[in-house]
């Protein structure tokens, strides 16, 4: 049963809570120099990830107008 709880566990984390995203974000981030630690850095990261997110569900709604 606890190997069960491990892997709900990861996947609420990693894939609903999209925390691979985020770590990915913050590497790239941090290859182009960005300060992540920092307020202004952080808040960037999270504004990119919140956009990745509402972009993608709107893509998502919009779908049957785009596909013919």
């Amino acid at each position: 049963m606890e190997v069960v709880k491990v892997i709900w566990d990861f996947f609420q984390s990693e894939i609903l809570g999209m925390k691979w995203l985020n770590r990915l974000m913050g590497y790239g981030l941090e290859a182009l120099g960005i300060d992540v630690e920092s307020r202004i850095g952080g808040s960037f990261v999270a504004v990119c990830t919140i956009g990745i997110i509402v972009v993608g569900y709107c893509f998502n709604a919009i779908e049957y107008l785009l596909v013919l």
